[in-house]
């Protein structure tokens, strides 16, 4: 028979890992800065914003205009993360070198 202590661990671990998949996936802004192999040169792309389809997410399209303060508070996510951040190395020239070198063939 389990003890009362090891359920209580392996709950507070499932709720610890949902709670944090579940904050990850809520309304956030995404960063993505293309780096290029081969010229050495990088490319910030424009910033995207992504809406969740949370109810309980403050900035969300399916957040309830019923929702109110001060029970909003308690209840709703109230505020953004950090951006996800994402650098994909590419092994090719950026945009512009590869305009230049296709240039120049001609």
């Amino acid at each position: 028979m389990m003890s009362f202590n090891f359920l209580f661990a392996i709950q507070h671990r499932l709720c610890t890992f949902v709670f944090s998949f579940h904050c990850f996936m809520m309304c956030r802004r995404r960063q993505v800065r293309n780096v290029y192999i081969r010229c050495g040169h990088a490319v910030n792309l424009p910033e995207i914003y992504i809406r969740c389809e949370e109810s309980n997410c403050k900035f969300s399209l399916f957040h309830p205009a019923s929702c109110k303060a001060p029970a909003c508070l308690r209840t709703c996510w109230q505020y953004h993360r950090y951006p996800e951040q994402y650098s994909p190395h590419i092994d090719s020239c950026c945009p512009t070198c590869s305009s230049h070198q296709q240039s120049r063939s001609y």
